[in-house]
């Protein structure tokens, strides 16, 4: 498939859209003779066939059934387009997978990752070697493009092309032919690298990327078998632009099934609402993906949905799942103070925060990681994909007036639950997959209570009551309770949009928790697993997982 580039000059937009072979670039174009209007850019190596509006004409008069013709292509095209940009996968693929040193032996990692592509579509992999053995031996892969037997070389290409799926190439560990060929011929490149080499681009990497910029690249990292937790992926980040960044533990089947469905369109992704302590009903929702053994490739969150993602990202048992929600209930979060700049000093969720994630990096995470916070500064939304996680989930779950905001060079970041509390949208742009399965915890109506105040009441005669344990505890709703609730009614709009774009949607029942009961965690656990073993069984099944 030919994949272009293409933006009309008197407008400032541009669209990227998929062609197959023998499709014309434009056909609106043509119709409607927008002469030097539309710029084309190849992403990979294309044959052009120019028709000027003059022929065109002459076609038609000649062929009157070809404006039906090119009419019914204008509208599949709009339909496939419309596929692709509603998260559906790519009908084809053709990725190559490029060597950072010479050391690297890339064959076998193909093969075991076309095992894993298999599970989607018909897969080949091709080195140098292996492709010359379908043009009758000999080293002519190694030909160079104006070679006699470029035609031949092409159309096998476009023969295996059609034939499979996914085409694999194992590109060489040097500037040769072969590179040069299936450089151009990928739609998706991907660097490969040990994690512990130096992660300055070499000549080659350099060079590639000199004469192919528009092509789609990935990274991977290839980590030892006794790597517990990657390091230092922000120094290979710094030094080039990638698009998505894998980390793959050496003979880990897992790791390479979990790369696979994230670079076909298949990956699994997991997004958690937010909702103060009704958010352990997210536990129990992780207890039952352990148990139906759900694989998943993506996690995102916000406010307390970005605390219980962050554990199902760092891949926690349900034991140290439990032990942390525990030592949150003995420490509790509410460690009140003066309230000039918020309720409560924040050191205990500071230390439940480092506590749950310690010094790990988002983008040192085996699986890929998100939450979202609100900048104050500039009234925008802010998604964490990199740098410290902790300090990331305690922006995304900063309650304003509850909990003290956090400050980034002068930004000032409070709850994402602000701006968006369940951010499917923002999952299904990253995870580029349908296959996304949303947890909503947040009530779109609470139960109704009963409570002694009206309109106005004295904070002296509620202290007051609270201090004589004689008198009839007055019923009145808290001024913590009353923020936190707020913050969700404000996102019950927005989470409602959100939730029509998630794939399996699983909603808890936590009315009758009020936001500050991190004490029963257990109780919210349970309401969580029960809402969604069955779901997801069913599920699972659907998706022949």
């Amino acid at each position: 498939m030919t994949r272009i580039k293409s933006g009309y000059r008197f407008s400032n937009c541009s669209n990227f859209s998929g062609l197959k072979r023998a499709r014309l670039v434009s056909r609106t174009a043509t119709i409607v003779a927008l002469r030097g209007l539309l710029a084309i850019n190849a992403v990979r190596e294309t044959n052009l066939a120019r028709l000027s509006p003059e022929k065109f004409e002459q076609l038609l008069k000649r062929y009157p059934d070809l404006m039906r013709v090119i009419t019914l292509l204008i509208i599949k095209r709009e339909k496939e387009g419309n596929r692709i940009a509603q998260g559906e996968p790519a009908l084809r693929m053709t990725y190559t997978l490029l060597p950072t040193s010479s050391d690297l032996d890339l064959s076998g990692l193909a093969d075991e990752l076309a095992e894993e592509l298999g599970a989607y579509g018909k897969t080949l992999v091709l080195t140098g070697d292996r492709f010359d053995q379908y043009l009758g031996g000999g080293k002519r892969s190694r030909d160079h493009a104006d070679a006699s037997i470029q035609p031949l070389v092409v159309a096998k290409l476009d023969q295996l092309e059609a034939e499979n799926r996914y085409l694999v190439f194992v590109a060489d560990a040097a500037d040769t032919a072969w590179t040069q060929r299936v450089i151009g011929q990928a739609d998706r490149l991907i660097l490969v690298a040990n994690a512990g080499d130096d992660p300055a681009p070499g000549e080659l990497e350099t060079r590639v990327k000199a004469s192919s910029p528009e092509t789609r690249t990935d990274l991977l990292l290839l980590h030892d078998a006794d790597v517990t937790m990657p390091t230092g992926t922000d120094r290979w980040l710094d030094a080039r632009t990638v698009h998505n960044h894998y980390h793959v533990r050496k003979g880990s089947r897992g790791h390479l099934g979990r790369m696979a469905r994230r670079m076909s369109g298949h990956a699994i992704a997991v997004v958690l609402g937010g909702g103060a302590a009704k958010g352990y009903a997210e536990m129990g929702f992780y207890k039952a993906m352990l148990e139906t053994e759900t694989p998943y490739d993506y996690v995102g969150g916000a406010s307390m949905g970005a605390i219980m993602g962050g554990q199902m990202a760092l891949e926690r048992t349900w034991e140290e799942f439990s032990n942390n929600a525990q030592r949150t209930a003995d420490i509790g979060v509410m460690d009140r103070t003066l309230p000039i700049v918020a309720m409560t000093a924040s050191d205990h969720v500071l230390q439940i925060n480092k506590m749950s994630c310690g010094d790990v990096n988002i983008e040192d995470l085996w699986c890929p990681f998100f939450c979202v916070s609100t900048s104050l500064s500039t009234a925008s939304l802010r998604v964490h994909q990199r740098g410290s996680m902790w300090r990331a989930i305690r922006a995304s779950m900063s309650i304003p007036g509850v909990f003290v905001p956090v400050v980034n060079d002068g930004d000032v970041l409070v709850d994402g639950g602000i701006m968006d509390n369940f951010p499917v949208g923002i999952m299904q742009g990253l995870a580029e997959s349908k296959r996304i399965i949303g947890v909503e915890v947040v009530p779109y109506r609470e139960r109704l209570r009963h409570y002694d105040i009206d309109t106005s009441v004295s904070g002296w005669r509620v202290l007051v009551n609270r201090l004589n344990p004689f008198s009839k505890r007055l019923k009145t709703p808290t001024l913590v309770d009353t923020l936190m609730r707020t913050l969700e009614v404000n996102g019950v709009k927005t989470s409602r949009d959100q939730a029509e774009l998630a794939d399996l949607l699983i909603q808890p029942d936590t009315r009758g928790f009020p936001p500050t009961a991190y004490h029963k965690w257990q109780d919210l656990a349970a309401r969580g697993y029960e809402a969604s073993l069955e779901p997801l069984k069913a599920w699972k099944t659907k998706q022949d997982l």
